[in-house]
């Protein structure tokens, strides 16, 4: 009975172990992950988004067709509140989003609209499109931007921005 707790620890020890070297060699290094998120940063989209500028005459990503000017997006019910943005064209290139609206009522929601919303924009404006990647912990914020942001995108003339988004309500768990 005493070898018990020595061998559950050895056990336990061995699980970790593997763990991470399962992790390490197998799904790559913990610093390819954005700690934001919790995803692998993937460049396949970015070379994706090249071979379309390539095949289309356009290097640089800009839209010749595209004015300069602001776009405002639908107002989308972000659960915890309204989201609404502005997408600001320029030369062909969304170069800026304004946030018009978004979830600012409570302590809690401040704190994740604060540290979700700059995540989302910087994202959106380097990828040009509204085809980011959730936020963790700010999911219903992340689909709302989301869906604003592509009305505001498709209104500007971006093609291909994702349609159908459905912002999802949290879970309720009954105790």
């Amino acid at each position: 009975m005493k070898k018990l707790p020595l061998i559950v620890s050895v056990l336990l020890v061995v699980l970790i172990g593997g763990y991470i070297v399962y992790q390490k060699f197998f799904l790559g290094s913990v610093s390819d992950q954005n700690p934001i998120i919790g995803k692998q940063q993937d460049n396949s989209s970015n070379i994706q988004q090249n071979q379309v500028n390539n095949m289309m005459g356009s290097s640089t990503g800009m839209n010749p067709m595209m004015k300069n000017d602001s776009y405002i997006g639908d107002l989308v019910d972000a659960f915890y509140g309204p989201m609404q943005v502005e997408a600001v064209i320029s030369s062909g290139k969304l170069t800026d989003i304004k946030l018009l609206q978004y979830p600012n009522d409570r302590g809690n929601t401040i704190r994740i609209s604060d540290e979700s919303l700059p995540v989302l924009k910087s994202e959106a404006i380097q990828k040009q499109t509204a085809n980011v990647d959730i936020v963790s912990g700010a999911t219903q914020t992340s689909e709302a931007f989301m869906k604003s942001l592509a009305s505001a995108l498709t209104k500007a003339g971006f093609e291909n921005q994702p349609n159908g988004i459905k912002v999802t309500p949290p879970q309720k768990f009954d105790l």
